[in-house]
């Protein structure tokens, strides 16, 4: 309720605090200290007339307060922004994390997607060639096998599923331990260059999964979160795992050719 004492208008609010304000605050928004409860200051009515009145026996004033009472739009739309900007940058780290390992998860699913894929057709192929020739077939029902263990290993990395990570380190293990092996017994250059092959590759793949971030990742809870927000893309091809093998593979292609045309030997006429 408001009434008006010259120049001023007074505010009532429900808990029994009280104030005035000045008119020309008419049609602001005000907070309550007491209880917290916004009121709006209505140009004062008529006298009322109604039976009963009585004016309250126990008023009080606003109690002050560090923040003025009336507030612009802009001004909690600042401090709004202000909170939002103030989270904890804990969180956004872990966050960021988990999502850079998610990345780095499916950029190695789409390596074995894609090997799988080509597996598939060397397959076929072999299976019209060796018909024709009349050889075994039995050497391509081992390939058809690993194909098929490659391919459910990468959708299994695709999806998160625990199973596909512990055989992929087991894997990565087994092949970086095969490849100290031939460096030691055949030592030589070309050993050694797939050595450090295996090794940054091999390296790169135990430390995703190996590490805290990775075994989030791939836990059911991850997992549930990921069902519930599956509109939402993960950039893989932003992980180092896709473009650096993406760029040594056209390198190597770049290279195989020039050797190529450094070997035509061009017979004059």
């Amino acid at each position: 309720m408001t009434t008006r004492l010259s120049d001023k208008v007074d505010i009532y609010c429900r808990c029994g605090a009280s104030g005035s304000v000045s008119s020309r605050f008419l049609g602001r928004r005000i907070k309550c200290r007491g209880c917290g409860q916004v009121l709006v200051a209505h140009p004062p009515a008529p006298e009322p007339v109604a039976r009963g009145w009585r004016e309250p026996e126990h008023l009080e004033l606003l109690p002050a307060v560090e923040r003025p009472v009336f507030e612009r739009p802009e001004v909690r739309h600042a401090e709004r922004k202000l909170a939002r900007a103030n989270k904890s940058r804990r969180t956004r780290r872990e966050a960021g994390r988990l999502i850079r390992h998610e990345s780095h998860a499916r950029a190695i699913s789409f390596w074995n997607h894609l090997s799988a894929v080509l597996g598939g057709v060397g397959v076929v192929v072999g299976l019209v060639f060796l018909g024709r020739l009349g050889a075994p077939l039995w050497p391509l029902g081992f390939q058809a096998m690993f194909v098929g263990l490659l391919f459910a290993l990468g959708r299994g990395q695709w999806t998160y599923q625990t199973w596909a990570r512990w055989i992929t380190v087991a894997l990565a293990g087994l092949h970086l331990a095969l490849a100290c092996v031939a460096s030691i017994l055949q030592p030589g250059v070309g050993a050694l260059l797939a050595l450090v092959i295996s090794g940054c590759w091999d390296g790169g793949v135990l430390w995703v999964l190996l590490s805290p971030a990775g075994a989030a990742v791939f836990s059911p809870k991850y997992r549930e979160l990921v069902a519930r927000t599956g509109t939402r893309q993960v950039p893989f091809w932003g992980s180092p795992f896709f473009y650096l093998p993406v760029i040594a593979g056209v390198l190597a292609v770049l290279l195989a050719l020039a050797l190529i045309a450094a070997t035509i030997v061009v017979v004059p006429r």
